[in-house]
């Protein structure tokens, strides 16, 4: 009886250390729970699908498949490992999907869901990856479609001689120069940083830095403001005063656009303003009406007697249309 006592204790001892060597034979999975030395299988699965699609090895490979597309189900994974591994090029994951469609083609029966499931993310990755290249490619194409336009215009405003454009003077010179929105090329011009010199941003700022040194070499003040401020004093009607003082004040406003802090033709626009105010308030002891003053020394068409003074009632009536000159009565608004 004592001996089959010990013959038991013996058996349960050997069991004992044959299911430790079990346990210890058993892979550790990191993080996986375990109750009394077993894995818990379902625990470990739940784990693994938190894992990237994009890195983890892929699960619906099936290397026994010996059909008819067999070649395209492995150039499918070949590719599918060079993207894995960071050895694609840009046509792999095209040349993914066209083995995809070469499979259904070869093998209508394989179902393709998994290798499409398993592209997908690629191809959404790469598509944007691609969009974000495509609008960082259009923002700098912009911009320098911008910084070209505004360069066009500001050499059409400057000159590195002395030169004045024949015709380029008050208000067409205003014009040209208040397109170039100089506030707004300001604060375009903080997104860039450091200027290439030799770009068209900084071509530009060359010229803008060189503008008031140009009004000086030009002599515009003295060619047209100055000049324009004689004409006034000099013409023989009102209409030619106003017209040479009104080419003066757009000359000064334009190149107070580009160069504000200048003093002469800060003053000269000052001079031109109290000028223009006296020649029309002379001009309002004139004319008999607005119409008048629109039509200074024009010739106008009228169905009935213009009454001075009272033009207005008939200006729809109007015309300007000689062929109906035998209609109408002719009026010559002198000055």
């Amino acid at each position: 009886m004592k001996r089959v006592i010990i013959l038991s204790s013996f058996m349960c001892c050997f069991c004992l250390v044959k299911a430790q060597i079990t346990v210890k034979g058993v892979p550790k999975v990191k993080n996986l729970p375990t109750i009394k030395g077993k894995q818990d299988k379902s625990s470990q699965e739940e784990a693994k699908s938190t894992v990237d699609t994009l890195s983890k090895p892929s699960t619906t490979k099936d290397d026994t498949y010996t059909g008819p597309a067999k070649v395209y189900v492995r150039a499918f994974w070949t590719n599918i490992e060079k993207l894995k591994t960071d050895n694609a090029t840009a046509s792999t994951i095209n040349n993914a999907e066209r083995a995809i469609n070469s499979i259904k083609e070869k093998d209508p029966s394989y179902n393709t869901s998994a290798l499409e499931a398993e592209i997908k993310p690629w191809k959404d990755k790469s598509a944007k990856e691609t969009g974000e290249a495509n609008a960082a490619k259009t923002k700098i194409e912009d911009a320098n479609n911008y910084y070209k336009e505004i360069w066009r215009k500001v050499i059409g405003v400057h000159s590195t001689g002395m030169d004045i454009e024949p015709g380029a003077t008050g208000k067409t010179y205003y014009d040209r120069v208040k397109a170039i929105n100089i506030e707004e090329y300001k604060e375009k011009k903080k997104e860039l940083g450091t200027i290439d010199p030799k770009s068209y941003a900084g071509l530009t700022e060359a010229k803008l830095a060189d503008y008031d040194a140009y009004v000086k070499r030009a002599d515009r003040l003295k060619w047209n403001v100055v000049a324009m401020i004689t004409k006034s004093a000099d013409a023989p009607n009102l209409q030619d005063k106003l017209k040479f003082l009104d080419e003066a004040k757009y000359e000064c406003m334009a190149i107070l656009l580009l160069s504000p802090n200048n003093e002469p033709f800060k003053k000269k626009l000052e001079e031109v303003n109290r000028l223009m105010g006296n020649t029309q308030g002379e001009a309002a002891k004139f004319f008999t009406s607005d119409f008048h003053k629109e039509n200074l020394n024009k010739i106008v068409w009228s169905n009935k007697p213009l009454v001075i003074g009272k033009e207005k009632k008939w200006h729809l009536l109007l015309k300007m249309n000689l062929e109906l000159a035998k209609q109408f009565l002719v009026l010559y608004i002198l000055e």
